[in-house]
C-alpha cells in the first residue's frame, strides 16, 4: 500500500510518463484524478446548470490539461499536493465556462 508521503512522489511519475505520451498513464491520470475534478466543479456550480453542463467542464478541464503537451502539468511546481492545483483548474474552467455562456456569441 502507498503511504500518505509517497503520494506526491507517485503522482509526480505519473505525470512525467504523460508528458512522456504514455497513454495508460493518462487513463490511470483520470482514473484516480477525475473524482477530484468533478467534486471540485460540482461544489463550485452546484445549483447552476444541468448534469450536461457538468460533463461539458470536465471535458473541458481534461482538454485544458493535455493542450500545449500538457503544459498545466508540466509547470506544476509541486510545492502542494495535485489534488488542490487540479480543483483550482476545474474552478477556473467553471468560471471561463459560465462567462462564455452569459456572454453569449
Amino acid at each position: 500500500m502507498v503511504q500518505e508521503r509517497d503520494l506526491p512522489a507517485e503522482a509526480r511519475a505519473l505525470v512525467t510518463l504523460m508528458v512522456r505520451g504514455d497513454e495508460a498513464a493518462w487513463n490511470r491520470f483520470v482514473a484516480h484524478y477525475g473524482s477530484c475534478v468533478r467534486d471540485a466543479i460540482r461544489a463550485r456550480c452546484s445549483g447552476q446548470g444541468a448534469s450536461e453542463d457538468l460533463e461539458e467542464i470536465y471535458s473541458q478541464v481534461l482538454t485544458r490539461l493535455v493542450e500545449r503537451d500538457y503544459a498545466l502539468l508540466r509547470n506544476f511546481r509541486w510545492d502542494c499536493s495535485l489534488e488542490p492545483y487540479l480543483s483550482f483548474v476545474a474552478r477556473s474552467e467553471c468560471h471561463r465556462y459560465w462567462r462564455r455562456r452569459f456572454r453569449g456569441p
